[in-house]
């Protein structure tokens, strides 16, 4: 079947028209958008809690700050590791089970966390978290793409990537709270048992979610029909997206994200603790205030998304680059002051121009990525993001922290690694227009 090349540019990028989002939720539903938000929001409580308390966890276990960093990077180890055989149980099996599945794992794990009584033990712990939580990037995504249409589907990404500002916010506050009201050196752990059972819940709530047909949208888009093509095993998959270059241009602003979601966050509340001295309960409200803004730079970046990233994909991913660059700006001014005020309002700002860049990673992965290698595409961004932002940036940044302390050890690395990240996005905006052509060309062939 010949496909009209207007077809063809519409997916490359050149135009998109307007869709209203309630009318596709009321034809899609929305089931599957709230159930998988909230996926996200407990992913991100497990993290941000972990990181608020992290000087209670560090008395309890006797762990320095490199240790620490390494310990809430763990997760990352098991996602890259665990997301491919998940990217294969993709092709083959229900992902609605896979969340369902993963969900269990996680409680399991996080429940372990709160047991913990060495740093071993806290390493198999969260490891094993990390494993359940695999699910989040090659079956969620992939399924919220396959669930809502291309023209939808950068407001969709958006309102799913609320529940991670949700968790960073609810975290910290849950952590506090809990810690609190259990009381002792040991209140910390309960914060986990808490968050286990949130898991729990939802492993069984995602077993009600209808699966969607794969990879439609694109197919329809180009085509104006569905037709059999499913995902490519992990091989495949990866020498088609080694050809797609902007995947691993963006991988540098993903791993520079990293760092502001795994590594910052801990470092400020072990800050607040040596600088300050202030309570659990005092403490995890101060991070949390770091993620208020997002709530308004969230949707606005949505809509950001679904206006420029398909019609004028160049300027979306030079967008990008300056919200990581600005970040990396307002949050190296910010540590510089002694005040805790000044320190958390402008952290609060360098927090909400990450957010612009964070809500745009699943919308930019999935237009990007080869149609029949998405769900590979997604599972390498953990890997960018938990390997690059927690591991290889933070890594060496705790032990800068631990010879010259947390606020020297912050106000040197941020801006290092967000112009890296910020550069190396620039670099892939002058090759995301070949891609997006290549991709559509791909679907053209395959629909014959």
């Amino acid at each position: 079947m010949a496909v009209p090349e207007h077809r063809i540019s519409d997916v490359a990028g050149e135009r998109e028209p307007a869709v209203p989002l309630s009318a596709t939720l009321r034809a899609s539903g929305v089931r599957m958008l709230v159930v998988l938000s909230i996926v996200n929001t407990a992913d991100a409580v497990d993290h941000m809690a972990f990181a608020a308390l992290a000087p209670e966890i560090q008395r309890s276990i006797g762990a320095n700050d490199a240790t620490m960093l390494a310990l809430i990077a763990a997760p990352g180890l098991a996602v890259v590791v665990g997301a491919f055989p998940v990217v294969w149980l993709a092709s083959r099996i229900k992902r609605v089970g896979i969340i369902a599945a993963t969900g269990g794992t996680a409680a399991i794990f996080v429940a372990a966390s709160g047991a913990a009584r060495s740093t071993a033990q806290m390493l198999i712990a969260r490891v094993g978290a990390g494993l359940g939580q695999t699910n989040r990037l090659p079956s969620h995504a992939s399924l919220l793409a396959d669930a809502y249409p291309l023209s939808v589907r950068s407001r969709v990404f958006a309102i799913d990537a609320l529940g991670r500002p949700a968790g960073m916010l609810l975290g910290p506050l849950l952590a506090g709270v809990v810690a609190t009201a259990a009381g002792g050196p040991d209140g910390w752990r309960w914060t986990f048992v808490a968050v286990a059972a949130g898991f729990g819940i939802l492993a069984l709530v995602s077993l009600s979610l209808r699966e969607p047909p794969a990879e439609g949208n694109e197919q329809l888009a180009v085509a104006g029909r569905r037709f059999s093509a499913r995902q490519l095993p992990l091989r495949p998959a990866l020498r088609q997206l080694r050809r797609t270059r902007t995947v691993w241009w963006f991988g540098g602003g993903i791993a520079a994200l990293g760092f502001v979601v795994v590594s910052a966050p801990l470092l400020l509340s072990i800050l607040l603790d040596d600088a300050y001295g202030y309570s659990a309960l005092h403490r995890t409200a101060l991070v949390a205030a770091t993620w208020t803004g997002v709530f308004a730079i969230a949707p606005l970046a949505g809509l950001f998304g679904d206006r420029v990233l398909r019609n004028r994909p160049v300027q979306a991913m030079l967008g990008i680059a300056l919200s990581i660059g600005g970040y990396g700006v307002v949050a190296s001014i910010a540590l510089r002051f002694g005040s805790p005020a000044p320190l958390i309002v402008g952290l609060a700002a360098a927090n909400a121009l990450a957010a612009a860049a964070l809500v745009a990673i699943s919308p930019t992965v999935a237009l990007v990525s080869p149609y029949r290698s998405r769900s590979t595409g997604f599972a390498l961004v953990p890997m960018f993001m938990l390997i690059g932002g927690g591991l290889v940036a933070g890594v060496p940044t705790g032990a800068l922290s631990d010879a010259f302390g947390p606020r020297t050890a912050l106000v040197v690395v941020t801006p290092i690694v967000a112009a890296i990240g910020a550069a190396m996005v620039i670099v892939g905006s002058r090759t995301v227009e070949a891609d997006l052509r290549r991709n559509a060309r791909e679907i053209a062939a395959d629909a014959g």
